[in-house]
């Protein structure tokens, strides 16, 4: 004799439900320093505009007046040539003192630094001159005295300049793009 064979299933009702799979706690991720430099702090400066440079009480006043590209620049004392990978930038400014004591002004008053377009820096280490008399050019500027003065500095030869870095002590920077 054959019997058939019973199978016992439960009902879908009386079915346990699958367990929920458990939330893993977030993963705590730890900032991880980006190593660099912090842009200098300072303005963006605009030819034309005058702005005080320098640290408390050795401020003076600059304002660019122009900016221009020269291969050559004859000067009484220099004759400052551009060579095969470089080109002159010609910048003339005006430098006024607004302090009741006076100041000195040099080539040593202000850093300037040109970027180039593959980021590489001409820093300035030349000589002020006299606008008219292309003489080489230091004074001592008494209060409220204003001078003009140019100077010829030798840059990349391709591309703009991407900024130019005005600095004055260690107060903020001046950046001219």
């Amino acid at each position: 004799m054959f019997l058939p064979a019973l199978i016992v299933t439960p009902s879908l009702a009386q079915q346990k439900p699958a367990p929920k799979p458990v939330a893993k706690p977030p993963v705590k991720s730890t900032p991880r320093p980006v190593l660099g430099t912090v842009p200098m702090p300072g303005d963006n400066g605009q030819i034309g505009t005058t702005y005080s440079m320098g640290d408390k009480g050795t401020e003076l006043n600059l304002t660019l007046d122009s900016a221009e590209f020269v291969l050559l620049a004859p000067m009484v004392d220099d004759t400052i040539v551009a060579n095969e990978e470089q080109k002159i930038l010609l910048l003339t400014f005006t430098v006024q003192n607004p302090l009741k004591t006076e100041a000195n002004l040099s080539y040593t008053s202000f850093a300037f630094t040109a970027v180039a377009p593959d980021d590489k820096n001409s820093e300035f280490g030349g000589w002020l001159y006299h606008p008219e008399r292309k003489t080489r050019f230091e004074t001592s500027l008494k209060p409220a005295q204003k001078v003009k003065a140019v100077m010829a500095f030798p840059i990349h030869a391709k591309g703009p300049v991407n900024k130019l870095i005005v600095k004055r002590g260690s107060a903020p920077v001046l950046r001219y793009d």
